[in-house]
C-alpha cells in the first residue's frame, strides 16, 4: 500500500532510487504512466492490469474513450527495477510533470502520485484550505467503519 509522502531525487544518469515501502509494492513489476494533474501515476502491475481490464470494457466508439486510453496506455511505460532499487523514468514522462530532478512522491492507497515540488505546493494549497474543504468534500459519504 502507497501512503504517506517521500521527497525523492533522480541522479545524473535519469535514475530514481524508490524507497523500501515502494520497492516491496511494486516487487511484482510495475507501470508508469501520465496522471490527471500534471502528474505521474505509479502502479504496480496488478493495479495497472486492473486499470486496463475496466479500460478495455468500455466502448471504442466513444471518442471520450479512445482519448482516455490514448492518454493512460498511449503513455504507459513497464517499469524495471535494477539491484540498487532504481527505476528509469523516460524523458517524455519527466517533461509532461514539470519534473527536473526533485520529486514529491503521495501515497494513493493502491498507487501512488510523482509531482514535481511546485506543482505538488499548489495542489496543498488547495487541499489545506478548511472552509474550501467542507463544501468540495460535503457531498461525499465518508464512513469510519
Amino acid at each position: 500500500m502507497f501512503i504517506g509522502q517521500s521527497e525523492l531525487v533522480i541522479d545524473k544518469t535519469g535514475q530514481l532510487t524508490l524507497p523500501p515501502k515502494y520497492c516491496e509494492a511494486i516487487k511484482e513489476g510495475a507501470f508508469l504512466t501520465m496522471g490527471f494533474d500534471r502528474n505521474l501515476l505509479l502502479l504496480p502491475g496488478e493495479e495497472f492490469q486492473n486499470m486496463l481490464r475496466y479500460i478495455s470494457s468500455l466502448s471504442i466508439t466513444d471518442p471520450l474513450v479512445r482519448s482516455l486510453i490514448r492518454f493512460l496506455l498511449g503513455n504507459a511505460i513497464e517499469l524495471k527495477m535494477d539491484n540498487e532499487n532504481r527505476i528509469s523514468i523516460p524523458k517524455n514522462l519527466l517533461e509532461f510533470a514539470g519534473i527536473d530532478q526533485d520529486i514529491i512522491a503521495i501515497g494513493q492507497g493502491e498507487y501512488s502520485e510523482l509531482w514535481a515540488p511546485r506543482f505538488w505546493k499548489k495542489q496543498v494549497q488547495i487541499l489545506e484550505h478548511p472552509d474550501t474543504n467542507n463544501d468540495r468534500f460535503a457531498s461525499l459519504f465518508i464512513a469510519v467503519v
